[in-house]
């Protein structure tokens, strides 16, 4: 369904009152007819612009984003593609996610395209002579934008904001957007340098104003002296003049400032002109369409790109069956694209975040280690450009970088072809984009590089690449474009194959031509190498072959969620969502938070609850608290959620720098803002408002008033309200009268408010999704609320108006009805009302759900292409085809294995003949190796020891040379361990070796070191920090080893680490030999200290010290004296009284056996205990067993109850004496442990 478009050049043959006679009538209503009309046809015209001199037309359409370039006679001059800006997240909505064809006008100025990208709200600076592409800026505001006018240091936009038209004026420099005052602006046009005339509508009539970007001036209103307003206008400099477009094909010629019309002109031949019109060198250019489809400005169509309904659809493709098609166009053409601009750190982060899925925090700490190491420039920059000084000297840091074996053969490309030499001239290299530090590259300086592996080397590798890439030329494009007409309306196929990678070869992307030219996947069904090679045997006019047409559905998307790359730049360009441009000045350059701080924002913001980072994806959610704090700020403080804010007080802080403002008077303002709002708050009931926005974030897990939100519908069963619960939903008077009536969940599946309120008051929902069986099945069903016959209310499903869709374009190959879409999987009509009737059905298939283009592609053709993730019953994931076969007389469906695609490796070819990789059953091969791999290339990785590795391990080691740390590989004894890989290249052969020399440490996530803040990683002795330098011994040395023989886990030290101690931790050996448990502590110094329970305040006994007298103390081990005489007082498990005590110290021996004692081995025994001296006059106690009886049938050693290391220091043997200066041994009772 297109339009052609028609732009008609009015030229000019006589003297300037006569260069429109002919096309409509002068003021004085005399006519001539001497003035020509040319006029070129354009399909699905967007925009156009035509340069000053009035030769060249440059123009949009909506089928890509090309600019293309045409003179008066036709002729193709060039084409320009439009980087797809991807660094910038969708912004508005307007094709859809899936579609990114969204350039929507264009104009020019001073050598210079300004392309407005609509779904991304980017602004896009061509230069015509260099073909450089410079991103000025990114808008937030919704504004539809209609026309451009560029003016020498501003651009002014028009269009529509909410319902209303309004102008918007951006600065080229600074991407700064503000509002320009005027109301009702209807059509602008550039004046001389900045200054731009807006025709207004202003109480009802139209004026024309003159709007100076540059002082901020509007002048006095002109009137216009006509009716209506210009649709649009175009400016003449020479003479001063205005050209407007007044009514249908009606162009008028007149001064703003004197408004009597000096000629009135209709166009010959153009109807249903849009108004679109642009004067240069004596020459009036308009557009026209050509109506030729049936559904051109239908309201059918959903703007312009396909039908609303499915239905309008396929009655579409009904009226065009069976009707030939014939060729209206066949187009080839080159398109480049150039190198990106080099990376600052936002940049950096946001690349890191898509390739390898780390967080910007991540990213900066390597890059600052490689900073450190000297292999890159200072890494928090924000400038993306080379400062001229640098780029005097860039050869330095090109032709050390042959050292680095990946990209070798790039620096001597470079440095042969001289191509440095120039890059001081390009758009790489600008002081002005410098504040101070110019962008991050890579020194040449290459002694640290061995240092680095894994994630290090790769983003080193990505730096490098980008900065190379600057040095080469553009990629080119083979671009293809095919138009085919069915009676009046077009259809259209296009691609691209990649002709010369250019920059791309460096940047490890030759294969280009299988992404388009955005970098996302080709459209489905589209094959440029296929089309060209149509295109070839094809021309005008020609008749083609139609094998079917199908329908296509697609939807609408809201932007993309930010990941914290893209935050990041989100971030860096908050301020242009300011409109008061000295505020929005005050954080030019740096948005919220520097490139130093932004990383730790984010991190911060996950950290304390309220973002969510998918450390997989990078993606960024709003938590349910984070939400909730939103929703309370925004209804409370607004204003600290606005960067105009920040922006502010900024500027008060800049102030104070100055001396411009009194730091008094600035905190006194503060101090009243601050004052003011928590007085509000306070004097202001929000209570009902705060449940309104909370209960919906919460939900179930709303507590107290925010779980009970009214819905405004009576219960069913009293005179109460139904509310909101933590249940889901029940009557209000259920505290009051007891009320019953509620609403849980329904088959797994909660309802919402609306499909509560329109169940309780029309008694049914519309069909709803998302319900699960007993049998764990989904299924859609409407429910109905009914009361039976003694008033008992009940839900129950009502599955009658459930009606399967159909898949379109098949029919059941066993009885020919439609085929249905079913919760399992699909069916055939005629099965699903009468099983018996007919058999084919398809479910999931080895545990995979096939898709419709899967099922379409089984029925038409009999076959599946190959299809990836079958599971088998062991687990274990394959890949096959899928066919569809008939055996005694029935439709099955079998697996083909020989037909099998092998899956290629991205971005990985063989090092021995360039091939592609591919996986293979064994592990990786060389496309060009056969299958026996007795012929053609040789290389293969299979399984290395015992470990498979994965497809990012293998294209990190053909890609870089080497691995980062891999773990988990098993020697020949069984033994695990890690190690990096180094591939080998030896003449004709590459080998694959271990390097072990480069191991990462495995990190500890989420702790750090109790002394410098680095990383904890694993040692071979236990855990230990990532700072320590054998060789430095200023180094960090906090570790943690074997303590009292137990080795820590992993969680032990986590807890330890994050808590300051850990739980009881069993299994620690005293010197004695016997077990004890304990906690784990970091004391003051931060050393690891055993945590015992606190010592108990020693009690008073009746016993009385054998050396002074005085009475002894108790605590848990001992008996005390004040003169430092102590003994224990339990032995082998029996604590002893004081009056036993009291015998040992004066008798010399219990009168009593002491019964129960337990040796080491687990007997019980009895003995006497007595008091010794031995050869050092040290009081000892020990075991005597005369007169003890035959109990005693071995000599047991003495044994504390309570099994504490200072008693497990005893040597207790059975018939001797305890030493003394074993038991008063105050070794270790502190508890305090060195860190091994």
């Amino acid at each position: 369904m297109n339009r052609n478009n028609k732009i008609f050049m009015l030229i000019a043959v006589m003297s300037v009152c006569l260069w429109f006679s002919g096309c409509g009538s002068q003021y004085d209503g005399k006519q001539n007819n001497n003035t020509d009309v040319a006029e070129l046809t354009i399909q699905n015209l967007k925009d156009y612009c035509v340069d000053e001199d009035g030769k060249n037309i440059y123009f949009i359409t909506t089928e890509n984003n090309t600019v293309y370039s045409y003179g008066l006679d036709g002729t193709k001059n060039g084409e320009y593609s439009i980087s797809a800006d991807d660094a910038y997240p969708m912004q508005f909505a307007v094709y859809g996610e899936e579609d990114s064809r969204s350039l929507s006008n264009l104009c020019l100025a001073g050598g210079k395209l300004y392309v407005y990208r609509e779904n991304k709200g980017t602004l896009t600076e061509l230069d015509m002579a260099t073909g450089e592409q410079n991103v000025l800026a990114v808008r937030k505001d919704a504004m539809y934008v209609q026309k451009m006018a560029a003016g020498e240091n501003t651009v002014m936009l028009f269009g529509y904001r909410g319902g209303e038209t309004a102008a918007s004026l951006i600065d080229k420099a600074s991407g700064e957007e503000l509002t320009v005052p005027v109301e009702n602006p209807a059509a602008v046009a550039v004046a001389e340098k900045d200054s731009y005339w807006i025709n207004t509508c202003e109480n009802g009539q139209y004026c024309f104003r003159l709007y100076d970007a540059g002082t901020g001036e509007i002048s006095e209103a002109y009137d216009s002296n006509f009716t209506y307003g210009m649709s649009d206008i175009s400016y003449d400099k020479s003479e001063g003049s205005l050209y407007g477009y007044l009514v249908m094909g009606q162009y008028v010629k007149f001064s703003p400032k004197d408004p009597k019309v000096a000629a009135r002109y209709t166009a010959v031949n153009v109807e249903d002109i849009p108004g679109h019109l642009q004067y240069e060198a004596g020459r009036i250019f308009i557009k026209s369409s050509q109506e030729e489809s049936a559904y051109y400005a239908s309201p059918l169509l959903y703007k312009e790109n396909g039908f609303a309904k499915e239905e309008d659809a396929k009655a579409f493709l009904e009226s065009l069956a069976g009707k030939e098609a014939r060729v209206s166009s066949v187009e080839k053409g080159i398109s480049k694209k150039k190198a990106p601009l080099l990376f600052n750190l936002a940049e950096l982060q946001a690349e890191c975040a898509k390739r390898f899925k780390i967080s910007p925090d991540e990213t900066l700490q390597i890059a600052q280690d490689l900073y450190e190491k000297k292999l890159t420039t200072y890494p928090r920059t924000d400038a993306r450009v080379l400062s001229s000084a640098v780029a005097k000297e860039i050869s330095k840091n090109i032709s050390r970088l042959k050292g680095y074996e990946p990209v070798s053969q790039f620096v001597n490309a470079i440095m042969q072809s001289g191509t440095y030499r120039s890059i001081g001239r390009s758009a790489y290299t600008d002081d002005s984009k410098i504040t101070d530090h110019y962008a991050i590259i890579p020194t040449g300086q290459l002694t640290e590089l061995n240092s680095v592996n894994g994630l290090h080397r790769q983003v080193y590798d990505l730096i490098v690449r980008r900065f190379l890439s600057i040095f080469y030329p553009p990629a080119e494009y083979q671009t293809v474009k095919f138009i085919a007409k069915i009676e009046k309306e077009s259809f259209f196929a296009g691609g691209k194959i990649l002709k010369s990678p250019g920059y791309l070869a460096v940047m490890g992307k030759e294969a280009a031509e299988e992404k388009d030219e955005d970098g996302g996947e080709k459209e489905e069904g589209t094959n440029a190498k296929t089309l060209l090679a149509m295109i070839e045997k094809l021309s005008e006019n020609d008749v083609v072959p139609v094998k079917g047409m199908d329908i296509k559905e697609g939807k609408t998307s809201p932007p993309k969620r930010y990941t914290s790359g893209s935050m990041v730049l989100a971030m860096e360009n908050a301020g242009q969502l300011i409109e008061d441009e000295e505020l929005r000045a005050q954080i030019k350059g740096s948005g919220i938070g520097t490139s130093a701080t932004r990383a730790e924002i984010i991190k911060k913001l996950v950290r304390v609850g309220y973002l969510n980072l998918n450390r997989k994806s990078q993606v960024l959610t709003p938590t349910m608290l984070g939400e909730m704090i939103f929703e309370t700020v925004s209804m409370t403080v607004p204003e600290l959620l606005n960067p105009k804010m920040t922006a502010s007080w900024e500027k008060g802080l800049d102030g104070i720098t100055r001396g411009t403002v009194d730091m008094g008077e600035y905190r006194a303002k503060l101090e009243d803002f601050i004052r003011r709002e928590t007085l509000s708050m306070a004097q202001t009931d929000r209570k009902q408002e705060l449940i309104k926005r909370i209960q919906p974030l919460t939900g179930r897990e709303s507590r107290g008033a925010a779980a009970r939100k009214k819905l405004g519908i009576k219960c069913p069963l009293c005179d109460g309200e139904v509310e909101t619960t933590p249940f889901g939903y029940g009557c209000s008077n259920y505290r009051t009268n007891g009320c019953k009536f509620s609403i849980g969940t329904i088959a797994g599946r909660d309802l919402t408010e609306e499909e509560v309120t329109k169940l309780l008051t029309e008694g049914k929902t519309e069909i709803l999704n998302g319900f699960v069986s007993k049998s764990k099945k989904k299924f859609s069903a409407a429910l109905v609320y009914k009361k039976d016959e003694n008033g008992v209310p009940s839900i129950q499903f009502d599955f009658s108006g459930n009606v399967p869709d159909v898949l379109e374009g098949v029919a059941c190959p066993v009885c020919g009805d439609p085929i249905e879409i079913m919760p399992y999987g699909y069916t055939c009509r005629r099965h699903r009302e009468n099983p018996e009737a007919c058999y084919f059905s398809i479910g999931k298939i080895a545990e995979k759900q096939l898709s419709k283009q899967d099922v379409k592609e089984l029925i038409q053709n009999g076959h599946t292409q190959t299809l990836r993730g079958f599971k088998s019953k062991n687990g274990k994931k394959f890949d096959a085809v899928l066919t569809l076969t008939e055996e005694d007389g029935r439709k099955k469906l079998k697996f083909d294995f020989e037909h099998v695609e092998a899956k290629k490796v991205k971005d990985a070819v063989c090092p021995l003949c360039g091939g592609e990789m591919l996986v293979t059953p064994f592990g990786y091969a060389c496309a060009n190796r056969s299958r026996d791999g007795k012929e053609g290339c040789s290389f293969a990785i299979g399984k290395i020891a015992e470990k498979d590795l994965t497809e990012s391990n293998v294209r990190e080691l053909l890609t870089t040379g080497k691995t980062g740390t891999i773990r988990g590989f098993k020697g020949k004894s069984g033994k695990k361990f890690d190690a990096c890989l180094e591939l080998v290249k030896e003449e004709g052969s590459a080998k694959i070796q271990f390097d072990f020399e480069h191991v990462e440490a495995k990190k500890v996530k989420d702790v750090a070191c109790p002394l410098c803040g680095g990383d904890i990683v694993q040692t071979p002795f236990g855990y230990g920090c990532a700072a320590y330098d054998k060789n430095n011994p200023e180094s960090c040395r906090f570790s943690i080893g074997k303590i009292a023989g137990v080795k820590l886990k992993e969680a032990s030290v986590k807890e330890l680490l994050q808590n300051g101690k850990t739980s009881p931790i069993q299994g620690f050996i005293a010197k004695t030999g016997m077990m004890f448990e304990a906690a784990l502590k970091l004391d003051e110094e931060k050393k690891v200290v055993f945590d015992f329970p606190g010592k108990e305040e020693p009690k008073e006994t009746t016993v009385k010290c054998p050396k002074c007298g005085q009475i002894m103390k108790r605590d848990k081990w001992r008996y005390l004296c004040e003169c430092g005489y102590s003994q224990f007082h339990t032995v082998a498990g029996i604590a002893l009284t004081d009056e036993q005590m009291t015998q040992i110290f004066t008798e010399g021996r219990t009168k009593e056996p002491v019964r129960g004692f337990t040796s080491k081995a687990g007997n019980v025994f009895d003995a006497f205990l007595v008091l010794k001296q031995d050869e050092n006059d040290k009081d000892s106690i020990s075991f005597d067993f005369n007169g003890v009886g035959d109990k005693t049938e071995e000599q047991p050693e003495q044994e504390t109850a309570d099994k504490q290391p200072e008693q497990e220091n005893a040597k207790e043997q059975s018939g001797q004496e305890i030493p003394q200066d074993n038991i008063n041994n105050k070794e270790n009772e502190d508890g305090s442990l060195q860190n091994q």
